[in-house]
């Protein structure tokens, strides 16, 4: 076994140094346009995770530890298609698109009318104005949820608005750190018009991939010309999780603000005391868009994010060969061997925690449990 040991040692340094040349004649070209010193991006460093092993290592340890894990397994046949037709739609579902979104606005309809009283006020907070964007050329509202496609969407909204752009050409930290127009930048009288006359649209995930798609890219992965941005969440963020839930930390550990484990991560979200305070990447989406306070016209999902976005686009007339949703790397999904290790992870109460504080983003958008999720609170 000696030789296939090295063998796979040599494959994976190769890997590295590969990501780290690839990674660093990037920065010098990237960095060198915007004028930064590569010296000052030093601390950017590139490394691949292997997700997989680290989440069954984590589940190892918390079983010795603790116990009373979730039985997790993934089901040899994908989720979707032990639902009942119209559930959860992935890209092979075939319906005809111009049913989807009748069925998805009924059915949040009908969601909020059960889950609010009838006199419910429907106050909109300033952060949820704040997620709004307004495009007011072609009269639409968008509400920013992220890690449900808001980097390209805001692609979009700035190819709209300049003419010299294109979407494939705009970086991450552009699209984030653009001067887009949201509604509470608007006086009160013309939000209320705002809200009654645009076209209020919205791209919604699986709760629960999202909340694991958003540990990846914040917490673990490739570091690279965005090493800058992640900071605030390197720095501060996974210092004080590292801090309040990890046994025994360095200090040097906790000012690196590297290596948050993903059961550190849940823990954190579960002892939040306001679900409203959480950080937007992880709040929930009904905190972030306000779905039963505002009307949206149009619900559009990840999972068929291309099919929603063109049909979107060609509603709103826009058929400048500049615009549209480009294509981006295949995003966690919950038929995802990485996702039943992840969640395996997990004890039981922490499991029924976390479903208390996103069961409502589960209803109002139509997304089913998750097997082992139904099967924990069964046993309740």
């Amino acid at each position: 076994m000696a030789p296939v040991s090295r063998h796979h040692n040599l494959i994976t340094i190769l890997a590295v140094i590969t990501c780290s040349a690839t990674i660093s004649l990037l920065l010098s070209i990237e960095l060198s346009n915007r004028n930064v010193s590569v010296t000052s991006m030093t601390k950017c460093v590139c490394h691949e995770s292997n997700w997989r092993t680290e989440f069954l290592e984590e589940a190892r340890l918390r079983r010795e530890d603790e116990g009373g894990l979730v039985t997790v397994k993934q089901e040899e046949t994908p989720p979707w298609m032990h639902i009942k037709r119209g559930d959860l739609e992935y890209p092979k579902y075939t319906e005809s698109l111009a049913a989807i979104q009748p069925r998805r606005k009924q059915h949040l309809s009908n969601m909020c009318h059960k889950a609010l009283p009838m006199n419910h006020p429907h106050h909109i907070h300033n952060e949820t104005l704040k997620h709004l964007y307004v495009n007011d050329k072609y009269k639409f509202v968008y509400c920013s949820v992220p890690k449900a496609g808001c980097t390209n969407w805001k692609r979009i909204l700035m190819a709209i608005e300049n003419s010299s752009l294109d979407v494939t050409r705009i970086s991450r930290d552009e699209a984030h750190h653009s001067n887009l127009k949201t509604l509470i930048e608007y006086p009160e009288s013309e939000r209320k018009h705002i809200l009654s006359h645009y076209t209020k649209f919205l791209f919604t995930r699986d709760p629960f991939v999202r909340l694991l798609s958003a540990y990846k890219d914040k917490f673990m992965g490739i570091r690279n010309l965005d090493c800058e941005r992640h900071s605030y969440y390197f720095k501060n963020i996974a210092a004080d999780i590292m801090s309040r839930y990890r046994k025994s930390v360095s200090r040097e550990t906790i000012q690196a603000g590297e290596g948050v484990r993903w059961t550190e991560f849940i823990r954190f979200i579960i002892n939040t005391e306001d679900p409203m305070q959480l950080n937007e990447h992880w709040q929930s989406t009904n905190s972030l868009c306000a779905p039963c306070s505002i009307s949206y016209d149009y619900i559009g999902k990840l999972e068929t994010v291309h099919e929603d976005s063109t049909r979107l686009l060609r509603r709103f007339q826009i058929r400048d060969e500049r615009i549209y949703y480009p294509k981006s790397t295949v995003p966690t999904r919950r038929d995802s061997a990485e996702f039943y290790d992840a969640f395996g992870t997990i004890t039981i109460n922490e499991l029924r925690e976390l479903w208390r504080i996103y069961e409502v983003d589960f209803h109002l958008f139509n997304y089913t449990q998750p097997q082992f999720l139904s099967s924990s609170i069964e046993r309740k």
